[in-house]
């Protein structure tokens, strides 16, 4: 961006490598609501950001393979991005933080396929959420009188089949009726969330399927073809590079109990098994697709994953330890 003033690069700042400073310097002064009153979830985030991305930064100067760097530099930032975008409705409305629950079933009727599609459900319910309430914010410029006696809104004029003008109509005329009954504020809301439904019927796209699109082109989400909506967090092994070499600091040993949490902590997974991680599941108000068989199973998994990775190693007791000390 030429002005230096949208969210994402006021996110990325500290990484950019042009004067830096002064681009931050200047991003301080940009009215944008998440970032001039920053609330404890994104306080949270901009601390998990400078986290994970000094030990991965740790990571590089070690190695110096540049195209090593730019390959996980690259994940590490779409990675966040996704995160960032999950996480609107939890900086600007004080809702729960989504957990990505990562699937190492390979298996895409197990239990834990399930739950993860459901974490992945419940992430872009709340873009879509966020959103409606964006809208709903917009419209506070109009009364409910004048939003109960408006025109259906366009996103693009004269570019509508007659049968689209007509759904549209339909479906504007529906949100009258509704905001009708209900006091000024959740009209609103009413009308922020159909006009949220309508461009998602207009335009070429839209929030979640931006959201979907970066996750499976980056490795993120699975499968990746447009015949299966129901994605699941099923990470590539680039990307699991990246969130492993995010958590774990060079030569540090971490047991598999201080990795789920450094996981969470930092990078907003859970991969089950450990009475933390149902907490943090119970927490976000997920709903539990599996038992807790399986998720140790899929725990176990993980490990044997990382295993053949070299980056971790399976003891004689059954206890696992990670310990990235080997090339980038």
């Amino acid at each position: 961006m030429e002005g230096n003033n949208d969210p994402i690069t006021i996110l990325f700042t500290p990484v950019l490598i042009e004067e830096p400073d002064r681009l931050y310097a200047e991003s301080r002064h940009v009215d944008i609501e998440a970032f001039a009153k920053q609330s404890d979830a994104l306080k949270k985030y901009l601390k998990e950001l400078k986290d994970s991305g000094e030990c991965l930064l740790a990571h590089f100067q070690q190695h110096s393979n540049s195209l090593t760097q730019l390959r996980l530099f690259n994940f590490f930032c779409v990675f966040n991005l996704v995160r960032y975008l999950s996480l609107l409705e939890a900086f600007y409305c004080g809702e729960s933080i989504r957990p990505f629950l990562l699937d190492f079933s390979d298996d895409s009727q197990s239990s834990i396929a399930r739950a993860s599609v459901m974490s992945y459900t419940q992430v872009h319910r709340s873009i879509s959420r966020f959103y409606a309430w964006g809208y709903a914010q917009e419209l506070k410029a109009f009364s409910k009188e004048e939003l109960l006696s408006s025109e259906t809104p366009e996103y693009e004029p004269n570019k509508k089949s007659k049968t689209d003008e007509k759904e549209l109509a339909r479906i504007w005329e529906l949100a009258k009726s509704d905001a009708a009954l209900v006091d000024e504020d959740e009209a609103r809301l009413i009308f922020g969330t159909t006009i949220y439904d309508m461009l998602a019927l207009q335009a070429s796209s839209h929030p979640v399927n931006y959201l979907r699109a970066i996750g499976v082109l980056s490795g993120v989400l699975y499968p990746p073809t447009n015949f299966h909506v129901n994605k699941r967090f099923a990470l590539s092994q680039d990307v699991l590079e990246m969130v492993v070499r995010s958590c774990v600091a060079p030569s540090e040993t971490l047991s598999g109990t201080e990795l789920r949490e450094r996981l969470w902590e930092r990078m907003g997974v859970l991969i089950g098994g450990s009475d933390f991680e149902m907490r943090r599941l119970q927490e976000s108000g997920s709903i539990l697709q599996a038992d807790s068989d399986s998720l140790n199973q899929n725990f176990d998994r993980f490990a044997e994953t990382l295993e053949a990775m070299n980056f971790a190693e399976i003891m004689a007791d059954g206890i696992l330890q990670i310990r990235l000390g080997g090339t980038a």
